[in-house]
């Protein structure tokens, strides 16, 4: 195997201390709390169709062939652990499996022993729409949001330990560092874009855990992930400055929107808790592509234009 390539030392330049891109050191925060875990019953978990037959197989196979129901529900326990991250809840989420897949599963009452029900069970897609109903309703009920409070000192991208970086970098003169550390050409184009634009006052890349900022979110399977928008922004505007924060997106997926909202509620509290004007964009690769904007504000208004969720501008 060949060694990695050497890749570049990002750091901030001293020259922009106490002048630079920063941000709060608060966000908030949803933390899963198992104290909770008890208290859903079956009947909390809601369930589709399932176009499956039991007890009137027209083909007959070997009851040996199929493993006892304790396995296959040990295995769905197991699966919803997984992609709820919860470990160490096995015993707490057996009982609760059981019964709904005994009571509530095929649209009524079964007996899970029978051999028809546990080759029904022993099904993948079936396991995994039911992890899935129960890893996001377990996420709904056990998730505590936490209100935003300040804390500590505000925190300085010019403080940032210097990192090293093996993606695509380019060099920007209204940055915190010294290159612009980015993941794809998108990221880099509009890099560019914000070094040139005329009401840009500075801007910053953030590079994930190297730079720290971050939100917590509820994903789609009930598990809590984090999010680490792409740019933080300054905005020179008649009155005050506005700061943005920035997710450049080509193509979406099912999490964006959970992201979206989770990013804009920050800004809206962070807004209300510091006096400061905190707001949200996406810039989806359609709507940025070949334009040739040379002012943020521009921007914006055709984003304002292309959907009605892509700008959240506060309201202070």
């Amino acid at each position: 195997r060949c060694p990695d390539p050497p890749g570049y030392v990002g750091l901030p330049p001293h020259r922009y201390t106490g002048t630079a891109a920063r941000t709060s050191p608060f966000s908030p925060k949803i933390t899963g709390n198992t104290v909770f875990f008890t208290k859903p019953h079956p009947s909390d978990f809601f369930h589709g169709t399932i176009d499956i037959k039991v007890g009137e197989d027209e083909v007959e196979f070997n009851e040996g062939d199929v493993p006892p129901v304790e396995d296959i529900l040990g295995t769905l326990v197991n699966r919803i652990q997984k992609r709820a991250r919860l470990p160490g809840v096995f015993a707490t989420l057996y009982p609760m499996v059981r019964a709904y897949v005994r009571d509530r599963c095929f649209g009524g009452r079964v007996e899970l022993e029978e051999v028809g029900v546990r080759r029904a069970l022993n099904d993948g897609a079936l396991i995994e729409s039911i992890a899935g109903i129960f890893s996001r309703r377990i996420g709904e009920l056990t998730a505590e949001r936490q209100q935003i409070r300040v804390g500590g000192k505000p925190w300085r991208l010019s403080e940032t330990e210097e990192f090293i970086w093996r993606r695509h970098w380019v060099t920007a003169e209204r940055t915190v560092f010294n290159v612009v550390a980015c993941f794809n050409d998108f990221e880099a184009d509009f890099a560019k874009f914000l070094d040139q634009a005329e009401d840009v006052d500075r801007f910053a890349k953030l590079c994930e855990h190297f730079t720290g900022f971050h939100v917590q979110y509820l994903k789609s399977t009930g598990a809590l992930a984090t999010y680490y928008p792409d740019f933080v922004m300054v905005e020179k505007t008649q009155d005050r400055p506005r700061n943005w924060i920035i997710e450049t997106k080509g193509q979406e997926d099912v999490e964006v929107q959970t992201k979206d909202a989770q990013m804009t509620r920050w800004c809206a509290e962070v807004s209300a808790e510091k006096g400061e004007r905190w707001n949200y964009a996406k810039v989806p690769y359609r709507v940025f592509h070949g334009q040739g904007f040379s002012r943020f504000g521009d921007l914006l208004r055709v984003l304002e234009g292309d959907t009605e969720d892509l700008v959240r501008p506060d309201r202070m």
